[in-house]
């Protein structure tokens, strides 16, 4: 027959007293308004610049063709370190090979990527501009 286990006795304070050990040790009320004060302000403040962040990642998405998924992988990326940056982007180049997505995306129609900034000045190599007949 298994025994059950025993509970651990807690000190006795003697004459009724409460012994520190008894006593659950806690911040004060004042600082933990203060605390809380601050993380509502700290929260505002973020949520006021990520919202300009947003703003402007939709506006580079509707003005200037940005990849909103494609960004959203490059600044992960771009937070690591070189060496696990380097490390990342091998493995990801061997998965992708493995796994058979650059056969997959190679059978898709596809333009090639460029900045737009030949085409904004009207000098698009593979576009020519029809003259209206006179």
């Amino acid at each position: 027959m298994a025994r059950k286990p025993r509970e651990p006795k807690e000190p006795e304070a003697p004459t009724g007293r409460v012994l520190p050990s008894q006593v659950l040790k806690s911040i004060t009320q004042k600082k933990l308004k203060q605390l809380l004060a601050s993380a509502r302000s700290t929260k505002a403040d973020v949520d006021e610049i990520v919202g300009t962040h947003r703003e402007q990642i939709a506006e580079a998405v509707e003005k200037n063709n940005l990849h909103k998924g494609a960004f959203a992988m490059v600044k992960r990326l771009d937070r690591l370190e070189p060496g696990k940056l380097a490390d990342w982007i091998d493995y990801l180049e061997h998965y992708l090979d493995i796994s058979g997505l650059y056969d997959k995306a190679a059978t898709a129609p596809r333009l090639p990527v460029g900045d737009g900034a030949s085409e904004e000045a009207g000098e698009a190599e593979n576009v020519h501009q029809l003259h209206a007949a006179e």
